[in-house]
């Protein structure tokens, strides 16, 4: 059985930055968005000179992803299929194995994940033995940031929708409400947090998270010195060496006011947002 640490979130939720934060630990190693890199065809990354990785090589010349991407292309089975979303746990197995065999058994992988069909994937998966870090973020921040990328594109028809703030609450709270009902439903452990506590109460939280994965806290964790990654798929962060050299909270929403009136009209999602987010406060 494979040994695996998840952090499921909505998309800028800060799962990236947790991840380097928790790959800190000289017993963790983040592997990103673990299934976003599978629903791709691995020839998609090997082929690919400007497919970094954030250890600085490129996909093919990664010592994890590299010999992990190989063996899929080389299992017929698995490289050709017609659906992004087929036998993507026989390739994760594939991926976690080979992350065994580079580094060892004593090393943990940490995913990062994004979607609930992914959560669900892993938490079903009677070959992983997980631990579920379920992270949110302030609705206002992350409805921001949504808007914001919808308005850069050139959507049309019903996806304008995503231009709107209202639109990207209901979706914040259907989103992460959905998450939560399925772990309480089926019993899951999973430790929830948020990125808010994880900024603003850093050494708090990254402890809590410590003792749920029955891990001894590391200073250098929050300072995020000797973090250890392997990720090919997430935040551009992950190539940027400047911004990984401190955990600094990402405050730009603070300066727009489109979230004002629809937060204000909207009190479940007000109160979801502050029982949720808050707890160290």
């Amino acid at each position: 059985m494979q040994n695996l640490i998840a952090i499921n979130s909505l998309s800028h939720s800060g799962s990236t930055v947790l991840s380097m934060v928790l790959a800190g630990h000289n017993q963790l190693i983040s592997l990103g968005e673990i299934f976003q890199v599978l629903r791709e065809k691995p020839e998609k990354w090997l082929d690919d000179p400007d497919a970094l990785c954030s250890c600085g090589a490129t996909a093919d010349k990664c010592n994890i992803w590299g010999p992990a991407l190989k063996k899929i292309a080389a299992t017929p089975a698995l490289a050709i299929t017609k659906n992004k979303y087929d036998n993507l746990n026989e390739k994760y197995q594939i991926v976690l194995e080979t992350f065994n065999e580079v580094v060892g058994n004593d090393k943990t992988a940490i995913d990062t994940s994004k979607g609930f069909r992914h959560l669900k994937l892993i938490a079903e998966d009677k070959n992983i033995d997980s631990n579920i870090v379920f992270l949110m973020r302030d609705a206002r921040a992350y409805a921001t940031s949504q808007t914001r990328i919808a308005r850069s594109q050139n959507r049309k028809g019903l996806r304008k929708l995503k231009q709107l703030t209202f639109f990207q609450l209901i979706k914040w709270y259907f989103g992460n409400k959905q998450r939560i009902n399925y772990i309480s439903d089926q019993k899951i452990n999973a430790h929830h947090t948020s990125y808010e506590d994880l900024c603003f109460h850093s050494e708090a939280t990254v402890k809590d998270i410590c003792q749920f994965l029955d891990l001894d806290y590391q200073e250098q964790m929050i300072r995020l010195t000797d973090t250890n990654h392997h990720i090919l798929f997430g935040n551009p962060m992950r190539l940027n060496k400047k911004k990984q050299m401190s955990l600094s909270y990402d405050s730009r929403w603070l300066a727009n006011n489109d979230w004002n009136w629809p937060f204000a009209y909207l009190p479940k999602i007000k109160h979801f947002n502050k029982k949720h987010i808050y707890k160290q406060t």
